[in-house]
C-alpha cells in the first residue's frame, strides 16, 4: 500500500486485509489524542466510521468464519487497546437498502475530497460485491459487540426512508447516553 504526502491512500494499490486499519489510526489518532487530555467541557465526541469501517472494509475481504473473527478481534485491540483511542459508548451502523447503495456508487462523484483518486476510482467503491459483504461484517459485528448499533434505513416499502425519519431514529439511539 502506498499513502501520498497528503496521508491519502493510492486507490490503485493492491490492499490486503490488515493493511488499512494502520493508515487511518494513525491518522485518527491525531484528532483523538485531546479527548484524553480530559477536558470536562466534552459532553460528547462524534466521529465518522474509523473503527468500524476496518473492521467492514478489512474483513470483508476474507472469507466468513474464523479469520474474519480474528482480524476483527485484531483491529479493535489495535485502536482500542495498543493505541488507547477511546472506545466509544455506541457506534452506528446506517444500513442502507443495497439499490440505495448501487444507486449512490452508480453516479457520477465529484468533489475536493476526491482529488486523491487522480480520476479514478475508489477500488472500495468499484466492487458491489464488496459493498454487500461489508454490510454483512457490519450486521456480524453489531451481534457481537452491544456497542455497535444497527439504524435501519428502509421505509416500510424497503425503498430508503425520509432523512428526519432516519434522524430521528438516530436520536433515539444516542439519546440513552444523555
Amino acid at each position: 500500500m502506498r499513502v501520498a504526502a497528503d496521508n491519502q491512500i493510492d486507490p490503485v494499490s493492491s490492499q490486503k486485509p490488515g493493511q488499512l486499519p494502520l493508515h487511518l489510526v494513525r491518522s485518527t489518532f491525531v484528532f483523538v489524542a485531546p479527548v484524553h487530555a480530559g477536558d470536562h467541557a466534552i459532553h460528547a465526541v462524534v466521529l465518522d466510521r474509523y473503527v468500524y469501517s476496518n473492521v467492514g472494509f478489512q474483513c470483508a475481504k476474507l472469507p466468513a468464519g474464523d479469520r474474519q473473527e480474528e482480524l476483527r478481534r485484531w483491529i479493535l485491540d489495535l485502536e482500542f487497546g495498543y493505541y488507547g483511542i477511546p472506545r466509544p459508548d455506541v457506534s452506528l451502523f446506517l444500513d442502507v437498502p443495497f439499490a440505495f447503495t448501487e444507486k449512490k456508487l452508480s453516479e457520477v462523484r465529484e468533489g475536493d475530497d476526491r482529488d486523491y483518486l487522480k480520476g479514478e476510482r475508489d477500488i472500495h467503491e468499484a466492487s458491489l460485491d464488496l459493498q454487500r459483504r461489508v454490510r454483512e461484517v457490519y450486521r456480524a459485528a453489531a451481534a457481537a459487540d452491544d456497542r455497535l448499533r444497527i439504524i435501519d434505513c428502509s421505509d416500510a416499502r424497503g425503498g430508503m426512508d425520509s432523512p428526519d425519519a432516519i434522524f430521528a431514529r438516530i436520536r433515539t439511539e444516542i439519546e440513552r447516553f444523555r
